[in-house]
């Protein structure tokens, strides 16, 4: 179930093969590890004991459980809704077991990011399984229910009724397993935190919440002077059941996969803020600010942009003498002994007159009769952005320390998509 995953590796600049370490002696500590290379034997074999160990306390709800799949035939809906809700139950618990299983595990394998390391194991080693056993429990309550395998593929499966037409077609494609798997391929509940919005909204629904039969058809009189709708009779009230039933078990599963990346992005915040602390505010502002303009204009950044940048600086207050470094102080003072201070970063990048001025502490009749360059305090100024960024970027990279995107296709649950088709890829 979690063997032969995509090869993943923390290198986003190197995302075809592993990076070598900088620093030779903690190659070990900072070393790619492809997912393939992973014990997932052991990883396994963790996971089932820990799943299958029941607490005393458990008891009254695994009987509970197997009354209610006793009496799904009689198609009571609340007894239905209760057998779901213990079947959830059973597959949040294995899937956060899994989720820390692997995560302890990764914990100690090098020290790079915690939260990308805990992203793959969740896109990677508890997505699959999420996957695995959710068409595992699909086919126990459809079983249980009653519903044919014909029945089952002609409710859901688009498919299904281009084949029934055919007369060569294989009985075998429609069985249960096979369609199932079709509905809920292993890469589903991958990749989240890449799809749009239209692909989230797709998943949210599942293929139960749009299943391939309409709820209504549309009715035209023999005449064609009357248009209406009316319910399709493939939908009885078994049938309905077990749709809806069906939708509340994918929501649940759905559910806890978001769960789980909400946690990461929490812990990710978290790491980002403690990683920011160690910067003066200077730093965070003017870093986060320049950062997030380069990234939008390129390489250039215009001046109107470090004008509206320093403006914010004016806003909250921060130094700019305090700030500029040693000819940007020089300036300032030379300027502040000529009536004219500057004491506003906004008028400080607006400000590119060339300065050249005799030093005051000159030890030397050369130094002390020839004009010494300073440029402008536009550029001392802008140089502080630089040099934010910088601080900025490395405080962030030691929270995103060689994060990659997942290279893995999208989530669909066309019949195209195959469950080898992410082997042997690599993060």
């Amino acid at each position: 179930m979690l063997r032969g995953m995509s090869v993943w590796s923390f290198s986003p600049q190197h995302p075809e093969g592993a990076l070598k370490s900088r620093n030779i002696k903690n190659s070990s500590l900072h070393k790619s590890v492809p997912w393939e290379h992973l014990p997932h034997g052991p990883l396994s074999f963790e996971i089932t004991a820990r799943t299958t160990h029941r607490e005393p306390s458990e008891t009254d709800h695994e009987v509970k459980q197997e009354y209610l799949r006793e009496r799904l035939r009689l198609l009571e809906p609340g007894e239905h809704d209760v057998y779901i809700n213990c079947v959830a139950r059973n597959l949040k618990r294995e899937l956060r077991i899994c989720r820390d299983v692997y995560r302890d595990y990764l914990r100690t394998v090098n020290n790079r990011s915690i939260t990308a390391k805990a992203r793959v194991a969740l896109d990677f080693g508890v997505a699959p399984m999420a996957s695995s056993r959710l068409r595992e429990e699909i086919i126990v309550y459809v079983r249980a229910v009653g519903v044919s395998d014909l029945v089952f593929a002609i409710l859901f499966w688009r498919l299904a009724d281009l084949l029934l037409m055919n007369a060569f077609s294989i009985p075998d494609w429609l069985e249960i397993g096979k369609v199932v798997r079709i509905l809920v391929p292993n890469n589903c509940f991958q990749e989240l935190k890449e799809v749009t919005s239209r692909e989230i909204a797709r998943l949210a629904s599942g293929p139960f919440g749009s299943p391939a039969q309409p709820f209504e058809r549309l009715y035209v009189s023999e005449h064609w002077d009357r248009f209406e709708r009316i319910p399709n009779a493939i939908w009885d009230h078994r049938n309905s059941l077990l749709a809806y039933q069906l939708w509340r078990l994918w929501d649940f599963v759905f559910r806890e996969i978001c769960d789980q990346h909400a946690a990461i992005d929490c812990e990710e915040h978290s790491n980002i803020a403690l990683a920011l602390i160690a910067l003066n505010p200077f730093e965070r502002l003017a870093g986060r600010l320049f950062y997030e303009a380069s990234e939008a204009d390129g390489k250039h950044v215009p001046d109107d942009v470090f004008i509206r940048m320093g403006q914010q600086l004016d806003a909250e207050h921060i130094s700019l003498a305090d700030t500029l470094d040693g000819k940007g102080k020089m300036i300032l003072q030379h300027l502040r002994r000529k009536g004219k201070s500057i004491s506003t970063w906004a008028i400080a990048l607006a400000d590119k007159s060339h300065r050249e001025f005799l030093p005051e502490n000159a030890k030397t009749r050369v130094e002390a009769t020839t004009l010494r360059q300073f440029g402008t305090l536009s550029r001392c100024a802008k140089r502080t952005f630089y040099q934010a960024k910088d601080a900025y970027h490395q405080a962030l990279e030691r929270v995103y320390e060689q994060r990659v995107p997942a290279s893995i296709c999208k989530n669909t649950f066309g019949s195209r998509v195959a469950s080898g088709q992410w082997e042997n890829r690599r993060l």
